[in-house]
């Protein structure tokens, strides 16, 4: 699959198989993430490799009592409420296998760099047969003080992108339409 294919056909798949992913597949991955363009060279990102359904259970478990304990100060997160509440409900997608990225915030760039870091594991992967989605949900607790130290994240790194991946359950249908780019000024 070339890259344009790649990226006119992936998809955010929140169904995954069981499958654990092999580590010299994440290397692999990891390994084409860092090939992403970086300001200055500083290269700012870390990664946060999970794996196994009940480990990832148990943080989305983790996730889901965080968000409802203080979703009153949380407006965006509101319309979730129900699936929150629902015990099958899971954030992480019944994932078997996670990529967490974080950034050094010694570098300006770290949002951007470790962005495009993600973008380019993403876009590997779906080249790979292996999808992925964003995980929005994971904003405040992966990179909570109490996750961070107890995955050997160093000061100074922030969360920029936690990702659930991994073989799809079924083939995605058609994606969305996109709205034609909005041209400002040429």
């Amino acid at each position: 699959m070339d890259v344009i294919e790649a990226i006119s056909t992936r998809r955010s798949i929140r169904s995954y198989t069981n499958q654990i992913l092999e580590p010299a597949i994440i290397d692999q991955l990891l390994r084409l993430g860092t090939m992403a363009a970086t300001g200055s060279n500083q290269q700012p990102w870390g990664f946060v490799v999970i794996q196994g359904q009940e480990k990832i259970e148990a943080h989305n478990q983790a996730i889901k009592a965080d968000l409802l304990a203080r979703l009153d100060s949380l407006p965006h997160l509101q319309q979730y409420r129900p699936g929150l509440e629902n015990n099958n409900f899971s954030v992480l997608n019944h994932a078997s296998n996670l990529i967490i990225v974080y950034g050094d915030t010694k570098s300006h760039y770290y949002r951007y760099d470790c962005t495009l870091a993600a973008a380019n594991i993403m876009l590997a992967g779906r080249s790979m047969g292996i999808e992925s989605c964003w995980i929005g949900f994971g904003e405040y607790y992966f990179n909570s003080p109490a996750f961070k130290a107890a995955h050997q994240v160093p000061e100074g790194f922030e969360l920029v992108c936690p990702m659930t991946l991994g073989i799809p359950a079924a083939c995605p249908a058609e994606g969305p339409v996109r709205r034609p780019p909005l041209v400002f000024s040429r």
